[in-house]
């Protein structure tokens, strides 16, 4: 049965660094080429403009799905701990801290 487990979870690797590739790689130039092939002269109307610009977008949030799919398949098969949600320092609000610092609260050094 562990074969078998590591076996899935070495495919589901394989496919998550191939969609990661077609992500950044094969939609950019793939929609590119199909509105290179739409584009009757060198001076194209604007559908292949707005094909590309709504097509890579679109295409890589439905691939983007994918992989987050595959990575929580991972997780489920290899027993890997789900990370708890905490929020970052950065994103905390400078109001508050400036408000605590002024009452005395906190030091600002």
């Amino acid at each position: 049965m562990a074969a078998g487990r590591a076996l899935l979870a070495a495919l589901l690797i394989a496919l998550m660094a191939i969609f990661s590739v077609v992500l950044w790689l094969g939609i950019p130039i793939g929609w590119l080429y199909l509105a290179s092939r739409i584009a009757k002269s060198s001076q194209p109307s604007m559908g292949p403009y707005v094909l590309v610009l709504v097509g890579i977008p679109a295409s890589m949030v439905v691939v983007g799905k994918l992989l987050s799919r595959l990575n929580r398949t991972y997780g489920a098969v290899t027993g890997a701990p789900t990370a708890a949600r905490t929020r970052s320092a950065w994103m905390k609000s400078l109001a508050a801290s400036a408000t605590a610092a002024a009452r005395g609260r906190c030091s600002t050094s």
